[in-house]
């Protein structure tokens, strides 16, 4: 795999993370805008291009089952994380003084899952549009982790190691991809199945949520996920 993919993963969460040193979430609409646009983005892809790789494969039988089994386990992730993933930063006052570690927890695993599927092997086709689209869905993932660390009163040097050691992780995914392709491609496979429910999961619980709670449409997300989805469709021309 080219460096500059790995280097990619690294500097989307990172750069979305440095920038919440100096900008706070101030206009909250707009950032919520970004992310209906990444979500539909990433939802897109994965139909579009990611999919379609997992069920011709035929490297295995009752890939639905994996995909499903992701979901759930993206579930069990959002315990640790309380929806970091998703852009968000709610902390409540009874939290306890562990809660940044099973935070740091649940997002790592998360992200060493959105690693995976930017390692494309034989399927070239797939790889550049899911990377752009993992771009797109870890840098508002780094802004909310270090929004949430400041809210949890972290020191500014510790996010700042904690963020480092964050960004990473997707790129040792995409290592790990890269090896089960070359020694396993069956687990590759299972892999990307599982990774395919995560984003499912976390694509839908972006574009399903809404400023209200009542998960109406306003006109500026029904455009911004327009405009997502159809950037992943003229990626897949």
């Amino acid at each position: 795999m080219d460096n500059w993919i790995y280097l990619v993963l690294f500097l989307a969460p990172f750069l979305g993370g440095t920038l919440a040193f100096f900008f706070k979430p101030k206009v909250e609409g707009k950032y919520k805008l970004l992310l209906s646009f990444s979500g539909a983005y990433l939802f897109s892809v994965a139909v579009l291009h990611f999919f379609p790789v997992i069920f011709s494969s035929g490297h295995i039988e009752h890939a639905g089952v994996y995909v499903l089994l992701g979901f759930f386990l993206q579930l069990l992730l959002e315990q640790l994380t309380r929806g970091l993933e998703h852009g968000h930063f709610h902390v409540h006052h009874d939290h306890h003084p562990s809660f940044v570690y099973t935070v740091m927890l649940g997002i790592c695993i998360h992200s060493f899952f959105d690693g995976i599927p930017v390692f494309s092997g034989e399927h070239h086709g797939h790889n550049h549009s899911m990377l752009s689209a993992m771009a797109l869905h870890k840098l508002p993932e780094g802004y909310a982790l270090v929004v949430l660390l400041g809210l949890l009163n972290i020191k500014t040097s510790t996010s700042f190691i904690l963020l480092f050691l964050y960004s990473l992780v997707a790129p040792a995914g995409a290592m790990a991809a890269s090896y089960f392709d070359n020694q396993n491609p069956q687990v590759l496979m299972i892999l990307y199945a599982l990774v395919g429910g995560l984003i499912l999961h976390v694509s839908t619980t972006i574009l399903f949520e809404s400023e209200s709670g009542q998960h109406r449409f306003t006109y500026q997300k029904i455009a911004a996920v327009g405009l997502g989805s159809l950037l992943a469709y003229l990626t897949s021309i």
